[in-house]
């Protein structure tokens, strides 16, 4: 689409995503632009045997600096009705999760994002794909 410089899925293996199995990204900066700013976001595909109406993730990146920054972020998946949010169809459910928005980006580096969850279940079952898309920011 207009504006995406990165956007990659990691499979979960059987729709079973371990506790202790990271997902990375890696992203050369190559395809961006210092004079820009990005807003990236987490796509998330479930299937309805995802037993939670909401996500916690945890982020470890080095957007800001060569040392690695840790966020945990919280999603809500499903309304109080249990209607899933987001887009679907037979059986799967895509949401885009917003991350971080007008982050500058510099074309030095390779910029590398890890996400795990922090769900009580573990495997957690239900989680067919987890994405990163990095678009450019537009007012």
């Amino acid at each position: 689409s207009k504006g995406e410089v990165f956007f990659r899925y990691n499979q979960i293996g059987k729709g079973v995503w371990h506790r202790d199995s990271l997902l990375t990204y890696t992203m050369d900066s190559i395809s961006l632009n210092p004079l820009l700013r990005y807003n990236l976001s987490i796509e998330l595909t479930t299937a309805d045997k995802y037993p939670y109406k909401d996500i916690w993730l945890k982020v470890e990146h080095n957007l800001n600096d060569s040392i690695f920054s840790i966020d945990t972020i919280h999603s809500m998946l499903a309304d109080d009705y249990g209607r899933w949010l987001g887009s679907g169809a037979a059986g799967l459910h895509q949401i885009s999760i917003p991350y971080k928005s007008t982050v500058a980006l510099d074309t030095s580096m390779i910029y590398e994002l890890q996400i795990s969850h922090l769900m009580s279940n573990n495997p957690l079952p239900g989680v067919e794909k987890v994405g990163l898309k990095v678009v450019e920011y537009s007012n």
